[in-house]
Formats: structure tokens, sequence, C-alpha cells
């Protein structure tokens, strides 16, 4: 399944190590936000060009998380199915 979540599919029939490498920081986010969700959910300062000046609720924040990680699997389980 690591090996499927390769955007553009151009590593993991070359180079499985670098498929599984770019598979890993793909995930990774996703993960964070759930693991991390009250600390990065109290994460306050600049992004862009808005301020962030209040909290987001810690569950809010892992619900993203697990949001995108089930729509990564839904998306490569669509590619895997397509080939």
């Amino acid at each position: 399944m690591l090996l499927a979540s390769d955007p553009g599919g151009q590593w993991s029939d070359k180079d499985p190590v670098k498929g599984i490498i770019s598979s890993s920081l793909i995930m990774l986010l996703p993960l964070a936000l759930i693991w991390f969700a009250e600390s990065m959910g109290s994460a306050r300062g600049r992004i862009g060009h808005w301020e962030v000046d209040a909290d987001s609720p810690g569950w809010f924040v892992a619900g993203f998380g697990w949001l995108v990680l089930v729509a990564s699997f839904v998306y490569l389980g669509c590619r895997l199915l397509t080939r």
C-alpha cells in the first residue's frame, strides 16, 4: 500500500526504496495531525497573511487528520483498482 501512494507513479516501478520514502513522507502530515492534535491545535502565530490568535480544538485537528488519511487511502485504493 505504501508503494501505491507514490503521487506520480514514477518511483514505484523503478526503485521501491524511493517509493517507500515518498509514501512515508506523504503520510507524515495526517499522522502528525492525529498524534499531536492538542499541541498543533494550540499553535499560534502568523500563517501566510493570516494571524492565528485562537486555539483550535484537539478533536477538530485530529478529525481533519483522520479525514485526510482515510481520503488518501480511498484515493490509493481507486488507483490500484484502475491499474
